[in-house]
């Protein structure tokens, strides 16, 4: 029988061999993994037992820690960490996804051109803006607001975070276009028959009455400002001649003693302040005088109308609402038909836009 060699001693002591023991070194003819206990010596996986007589060395004792590698997330070239709280995007999509914002941001510009200058001309004519008001004003902040969602977009896409949410802010404009259009179309529909009708009070003409007192209290004014230039003066003064800006009871509060500016507006209410405007506008503008009734202009003269006299205001003003509301059912239709077109395209589209990155806001 062939002597077992125990190996090169250094005095006392058995010095073991690099690598004895270890994965790929067989231990008494038998390989001995590195997750399985030693079977001869009882100890941790992978390790040899130390003690008197023993000198363990190199990687013998332990595996090498290098060996063991994070495993690469398949089909990206982020590690699983440092990807972890940012999703993956293919090559080109932050270019592409800047291209999807630009062509966004002209198209909201080109379809809300129309709808917004005809509600911001509906909030600056007078007779809108008297019966109805003038709510069609906000309507100037939409270039704004779409050039703030542009930024939005833009610095989204640059920090890899863009949502489709931003395509239901762009939507939203329109919707408030559909809400101006149809404020405008309901009353005007209802004011312009009440304009219409011969009577001059009664429910749902209340506006109509108080027009045609303010005119009476006007024309009182102006009678005796005609009387007092025919005693100074001495001159037919006629209807011709003066207008209610000559006159200087004109320019006196209610109780004649105190002067205002331009217009009286001491001792009289803030709404009969704007309805003493409102007529002297509807007289230049429509070359009428009086409301309810004809009566002569107080406020323009007649080289001024062209004529002298004039027909009652209220039919003239009724025919202006069926411009009105013609501009009021283009806002309308318009933000509507827009409104489909901004939506049909988001749904025909968003495959591509899921594919670029844009995720449902979560």
């Amino acid at each position: 029988m062939q002597q077992w060699n125990e190996g090169p001693r250094m005095g006392s002591r058995l010095v073991v061999p690099p690598g004895y023991g270890g994965a790929a070194t067989p231990n008494y003819g038998c390989p001995v993994p590195r997750t399985a206990p030693s079977p001869n010596y009882g100890g941790a996986p992978g390790t040899l037992p130390a003690g008197p007589g023993y000198v363990i060395t190199g990687s013998a004792a332990s595996p090498p820690t290098s060996s063991v590698h994070t495993p690469m997330k398949p089909g990206s070239s982020r590690p699983m960490l440092g990807g972890m709280f940012q999703r993956a995007r293919p090559p080109g999509a932050a270019a592409a996804s800047r291209t999807v914002a630009y062509f966004c941001t002209l198209t909201q510009l080109a379809l809300y051109a129309a709808p917004v200058m005809l509600a911001v001309q509906l909030a600056n004519d007078p007779d809108a803006a008297y019966w109805i008001g003038n709510v069609g004003l906000w309507a100037l902040a939409v270039p704004f607001y779409t050039i703030l969602l542009h930024v939005v977009h833009v610095n989204q896409i640059a920090a890899n975070q863009q949502t489709s949410v931003i395509f239901g802010l762009m939507i939203l404009p329109m919707v408030f276009l559909c809400m101006t259009g149809s404020w405008y179309l309901v009353p005007a529909s209802r004011i312009q028959a009440g304009l219409f009708s011969a009577e001059c009070s009664g429910k749902g003409l209340e506006r109509k009455a108080e027009l045609q007192q303010a005119y009476e209290q006007a024309f009182h004014i102006y009678n005796m400002c005609a009387e007092r230039m025919r005693q100074e003066q001495g001159l037919e003064a006629t209807f011709r001649h003066v207008t209610l800006p000559m006159c200087k009871e004109w320019f006196l509060n209610a109780n004649g003693s105190k002067q205002g500016i331009m217009i009286p507006k001491n001792g009289y209410s803030r709404q009969r302040v704007r309805d003493f405007q409102y007529l002297a506008h509807v007289e230049a503008s429509h070359v009428c005088g009086g409301f309810c009734f004809s009566g002569p202009a107080l406020w323009t003269s007649s080289r001024e109308l062209g004529r002298e006299g004039g027909s009652m205001c209220a039919p003239l003003v009724a025919a202006k609402f069926s411009t009105i509301k013609r501009r009021a059912e283009m806002i309308f239709w318009a933000g509507l038909f827009n409104f489909i077109i901004l939506l049909l395209g988001y749904v025909f589209a968003r495959p591509m836009f899921e594919r670029l990155g844009y995720g449902g806001g979560d």
